[in-house]
């Protein structure tokens, strides 16, 4: 899972706490974390402000033998 902030630097994930507010420290245990989960990332504003488009949240899913990359739009 990472930040894209095109076309700057992308950030992966800083931290992952669910619905209690513990942190969950490898993504294996996001399946069995009580629901909803926090994820938390870090950039710098100079990174935020090289953007040239609108920031997206990405993250792989594995699919048999075989990643899928999805990318959700944030701003």
């Amino acid at each position: 899972m990472w930040l894209n902030i095109p076309y700057s630097i992308s950030t992966a994930t800083a931290d992952v706490t669910d619905k209690d507010n513990q942190r969950i420290h490898k993504t294996e245990h996001l399946l069995v974390a009580k629901q909803p989960i926090t994820l938390y990332f870090t950039t710098t504003q100079a990174n935020y402000a090289l953007r040239s488009q609108k920031m997206r949240f990405s993250f792989l899913v594995p699919e048999s033998n075989h990643d899928v990359k999805y990318s959700l739009l944030l701003e």
